[in-house]
């Protein structure tokens, strides 16, 4: 057993033995509650960083170009989204979630790999002075990254400021992109996810103005609604809306 699995092993066991009960919860006052909450929030917050970045890893062996020799073709899967739920047991998150997870440990996985490899020829700069000085290339999203690995930013707040954001596109650089996530993550830090992902997708359209039409656009060409009658007669279904859309669909069901 590693050292890693042996500590989550250890506080999931202890988590079991408090034989977590609704009592416990009904017996705290107002005050006490909001913090327990807190802190029980804190406390996932932090395990599902290290969730992240495992299965960034997991994800990292099962990479397509492996093809066969891949991780999760190994085991039978089609792709690491469902050899990560298949880890995750009964009750597994969606898909969705899963590529939530993968995409904010690579990120922040990426960003780390870009920082030892500044150290590292930081050093050999100090002892081969002779030598030029090598900058190391850090994706504009390294910021984002690191917001993860040190518990700034949840993965699904990181994962939506991602892709509000987009990527670099005829007139929006790198750099543009950057400076938009340095004020972002600061100003997330407070936000829910879907506050962040509104704040990303403002941020933007400010310095992609031109792009407005053509993201909206996107956006409606992914939409899609499937439904079917569940043997109950409940109307279950699946769908993915632009944000009009979704406001529309939302909002009845809510009030």
């Amino acid at each position: 057993m590693t050292s890693m699995e042996a500590v989550f092993e250890e506080v999931a066991g202890v988590l079991h033995r408090c034989q977590p009960s609704a009592a416990l919860f009904a017996e705290l006052s107002d005050e006490e509650s909001e913090r327990t909450h807190t802190a029980i929030s804190h406390f996932v917050r932090e395990a599902t960083t290290y969730q992240a970045l495992s299965a960034a890893n997991i994800h990292k062996r099962s990479d397509w170009q492996l093809k066969a020799a891949g991780l999760a073709r190994r085991k039978g899967f089609r792709g690491t989204e469902e050899l990560l739920q298949s880890l995750d047991g009964g009750g597994a998150g969606t898909r969705s979630e899963q590529r939530h997870l993968i995409s904010a440990g690579l990120m922040a996985a990426e960003a780390e790999t870009a920082r030892l490899r500044q150290l590292e020829a930081d050093l050999i700069a100090v002892e081969n002075p002779e030598l030029p000085h090598t900058v190391v290339e850090t994706p504009w999203y390294s910021a984002l990254g690191d917001a993860v690995a040190d518990g700034t930013l949840g993965t699904n707040a990181a994962y939506l400021i991602r892709t509000g954001l987009g990527e670099p596109a005829e007139g929006v650089t790198d750099d543009m992109l950057r400076e938009a996530l340095a004020g972002l993550i600061t100003e997330c830090r407070t936000l829910n996810a879907d506050q962040a992902a509104t704040a990303a997708r403002h941020a933007r359209n400010t310095i992609d103005a031109a792009g407005i039409a053509s993201r909206a656009e996107a956006m409606r060409d992914r939409q899609y609604v499937r439904t079917y009658i569940k043997p109950d007669g409940m109307l279950h279904g699946d769908f993915e809306l632009d944000p009009v859309n979704g406001a529309s669909v939302v909002e009845p069901v809510e009030t």
